[in-house]
């Protein structure tokens, strides 16, 4: 009977110490055990141009980048320079902005504003620019203004 109370003792320590082994290790982790960190990175005033064989398309200026793999978030965009045979064409103007390299988007959003300072004038709640077709849509209220010698027309 001894040697059968110690097998039994024997298993059970061996199972206690697997159990042991089993809950340090593949127990689920907290979250103060994996901390998060936020993928991409960041940067503040930014200044982009983009360019196509060697011409100037384009100029951006924004208060901060975040890239969140082929997205690029804009905050506080102080502007955005079309240009057009090396001339600014449009001034564009907005609160927020997100690039997608991958699709070839750019959303802006909240009180874009596209300037020409030729008399041309749009301010809408959503812009979205497909730069490879090099299209144009607006989302929500949008009210165009053209001045042509001194009076503006909507």
């Amino acid at each position: 009977m001894r040697l059968t109370k110690k097998r039994v003792i024997i298993l059970l320590m061996a199972i206690l110490v697997l159990l042991l082994i089993w809950f340090c290790n593949f127990r689920p982790k907290t979250e103060s055990q994996s901390p998060k960190q936020e993928a991409g990175v960041s940067f503040s005033n930014v200044y982009l141009v983009g360019n196509e064989s060697g011409v100037k398309q384009w100029e951006l200026v924004s208060k901060s980048l975040k890239q969140d793999g082929d997205k690029f978030h804009l905050d506080d965009l102080e502007y955005l320079l079309l240009l057009e045979n090396s001339k600014p064409k449009y001034f564009v103007e907005a609160q927020k902005g997100l690039w997608d390299r991958k699709a070839q988007v750019l959303t802006l959003d909240n009180d874009v504003v596209v300037d020409d300072h030729k008399g041309f004038r749009l301010l809408t709640n959503s812009l979205l620019w497909y730069t490879e077709e090099d299209v144009f849509y607006f989302h929500g209220d949008t009210i165009v203004t053209f001045e042509e010698g001194g009076v503006a027309n909507e």
